[in-house]
């Protein structure tokens, strides 16, 4: 029985099925958690039913391997080698979006309000954590990829909490730089009047 779900799954998406796209792509969305560790990617649907699939590509529902004919094992393996490279590149793309806002930050804002500003020590703090974290939820501590769809619902560590607290140290620091801002205009406006007085 099982086998044949997942065959009908995998039919949906072979080529003379009209579930593919115009990038001849299969569009399979599987409602439930998702993992992958140690090489394995695992998803508990909804229903409680445990996909999983090895490094080698051997696919097993609630423990059991299946036998797939090859158009089913083809689906099998781009599946998992898809997601295989899709994550340490989400994972490159976020360590690499903190590295440029932390450079940008600190570059405009240390000329602005000086290095030992405690707004922008804050902020920069800010986004050492969330490096951290994306190293956290990205990587094991062998430095193998590594994912769970759980720890980006419900506010994981892109939460709710987090983008406040990151958007009122922006705010704090926008206000400091402000306010260097004017008082540099201000002491530039009074030097510049008493040498031509």
């Amino acid at each position: 029985m099982r086998t044949m779900i997942f065959a009908g799954a995998l039919a949906c998406c072979s080529p003379s099925a009209f579930a593919l796209d115009s990038n001849n792509t299969c569009n399979v969305e599987l409602n439930g958690n998702m993992q992958l560790e140690n090489h394995v990617l695992a998803a508990t649907l909804d229903n409680n039913t445990r996909l999983s699939i090895d490094q080698d590509k051997t696919l097993y529902i609630d423990g059991i391997a299946l036998t797939l004919n090859p158009e089913q094992q083809h689906w099998v393996d781009n599946y998992y080698n898809g997601i295989n490279q899709a994550v340490p590149q989400a994972a490159a793309i976020a360590t690499d979006a903190v590295a440029l806002a932390s450079t940008a930050l600190n570059e405009v804002f240390t000329e602005l309000l000086g290095s030992d500003n405690t707004a922008l020590a804050d902020l920069s703090d800010k986004l050492r954590k969330l490096d951290q974290q994306i190293q956290y939820h990205f990587y094991a501590d062998n430095g193998d990829i590594r994912l769970h769809s759980e720890s980006f619902k419900n506010g994981g560590f892109f939460g709710e909490q987090w983008e406040a607290q990151f958007e009122e140290a922006i705010e704090g620091l926008v206000t400091d730089s402000i306010g260097h801002l004017m008082l540099a205009i201000g002491t530039q406006l009074i030097f510049s009047w008493w040498r031509h007085r």
